[in-house]
């Protein structure tokens, strides 16, 4: 037997204002295919088509094995929401429609671009047991709690033999001569008493309450520290399937500290598709700058930190210039003084070639006659060779 139940789900996507006539009518441009949660693998898209005849640009929802959907589409800059309509057209594979006229569209792009969301509520059938969990809860109703979890002011009270079997770390706490194994209490930290108790409320066998991408990743951060795998399986491929701009921080900052390396791939894959988008979103400039350096290497394969400078440079990541030039003007080495030179002239990093000339002025012998100093720039050296003798 079966139910049907509603997912919802959404995908950004950016449309450059030269794609608008760079298709011939009946080609289209499409988003990567993305997982419908509790299906079994069956995919979702979104697929874009302008059609330069009639001056307007549709939008269709593809997705597998769906009974019924209904897709919104709003666009950056407008107030306006595209409300999708169906068909009962058995020769084609798109489900849902939307369509814009190129007027509405011109106006609000900016750079020559522009941003369009599309939010799905898919409908699908799944064996009817699917969405049915042991209540656990209810069964320990007449157990009284011999245990308290205290997150800061707050204290969440469970059964204390609950926790051994949920988790090998409070197992292997509980079991050897800890403070842990002879209080009637332990200290949670790093998480948030919202968190705690949605993790341990869920293992109890209670429904997640309104749960977000950025709720789901802070109860894997709490189950992947105490090994729970009673979360950890049924929930981490959640941040990978609801992955947008607007939550990618939280999910990359997850993947990166917990070692999630399937989990960092998909983000660095997501990251080289939405870079402009996701680099204006507050949290993403509150990211340790050493995550968002690995991040933008493994995205767009680059191999020095000085890759790194250029790209980071060139796309307004200042924090991340910030980061990678500090150790540089903190102590430059030999080693790093040939490219830091071609660096920072190239960008006129002014802070960059005092350290530059001064260690030139100081070791000039030892500099001068490498062959590294021999390949770069001229007019670098020229220009490097002036300033040394001048108190730049």
């Amino acid at each position: 037997m079966a139910t049907t139940i509603t997912v919802k789900d959404s995908v950004t996507f950016t449309v450059l204002k030269s794609q608008l006539t760079e298709k011939k009518e009946g080609e289209y441009f499409e988003t990567p295919k993305r997982c419908i949660p509790f299906s079994d693998g069956l995919k979702w898209l979104v697929r874009w088509s302008p059609v330069a005849s009639d001056y307007l640009c549709y939008v269709y929802l593809v997705a597998e094995q769906v009974t019924t959907a209904n897709m919104r589409v709003t666009i950056d800059g407008s107030d306006k929401t595209l409300m999708a309509f169906g068909t009962n057209d058995t020769s084609v594979d798109w489900i849902q429609c939307a369509s814009v006229h190129y007027e509405v569209l011109r106006p609000v792009f900016k750079n020559d671009k522009l941003t369009i969301t599309c939010k799905v509520q898919l409908d699908i059938s799944v064996p009817l047991t699917m969405n049915e969990k042991p209540h656990l809860f209810e069964s320990c109703e007449h157990m009284p709690t011999d245990f308290e979890l205290i997150v800061g002011s707050d204290r969440l009270p469970v059964h204390k033999n609950f926790l051994s079997f949920i988790s090998p770390v409070f197992h292997a706490m509980f079991l050897h001569e800890t403070a842990e194994s002879q209080s009637e209490n332990v200290e949670i930290t790093d998480v948030g008493f919202d968190t705690v108790t949605a993790a341990i409320d869920y293992c109890y066998g209670r429904q997640l309450q309104n749960p977000t991408a950025e709720s789901i990743v802070d109860i894997l951060r709490f189950a992947d520290k105490y090994n729970i795998k009673a979360i950890t399986s049924p929930l981490e491929k959640i941040p990978m399937i609801s992955m947008s701009v607007e939550n990618f921080s939280a999910i990359v900052h997850y993947a990166y500290d917990c070692s999630k390396e399937a989990l960092f791939t998909e983000c660095t894959n997501f990251y080289k598709q939405h870079e402009n988008d996701i680099k204006k979103v507050e949290k993403f400039g509150k990211l340790p700058p050493q995550l968002v350096t690995e991040l933008l290497k493994d995205a767009f394969s680059l191999n020095t930190n000085f890759d790194v400078l250029r790209h980071a440079h060139k796309t307004g990541l200042m924090f991340v210039v910030t980061y990678l030039e500090k150790p540089l003007l903190d102590s430059l080495t030999l080693e790093d003084f040939y490219p830091t030179v071609k660096y920072a002239w190239e960008y006129s990093r002014n802070d960059l070639k005092k350290v530059c000339l001064d260690l030139l002025n100081a070791r000039r012998m030892e500099v001068t006659t490498k062959k590294e100093f021999v390949n770069l720039p001229g007019e670098i050296v020229l220009d490097m060779m002036k300033l040394s003798l001048t108190d730049y």
